[in-house]
């Protein structure tokens, strides 16, 4: 039981919580927040992008050709 307060209950009262207070933002405050959000999660895409190449390379120095 105490699991279920901690891990369903509370969280959905913080959700709804937040999703009040966001009803109570002005329409520009809230397009500018929802742009500042897409930005944040483009630079997210951009840096693991960045992150799997780097790891690719690296992977491809490890790599041994030998020629017979």
């Amino acid at each position: 039981m105490k699991g279920i307060i901690a891990y369903l209950v509370s969280p959905l009262i913080g959700a709804g919580f937040i999703f009040y207070l966001l009803t109570l933002l002005d329409k520009d405050s809230l397009l500018m927040g929802l742009s500042w959000l897409a930005l944040g999660l483009m630079y997210s895409l951009y840096l693991a992008a960045r992150k799997k190449k780097r790891a690719l390379v690296k992977e491809q120095e490890n790599v041994t050709v030998t020629v017979e």
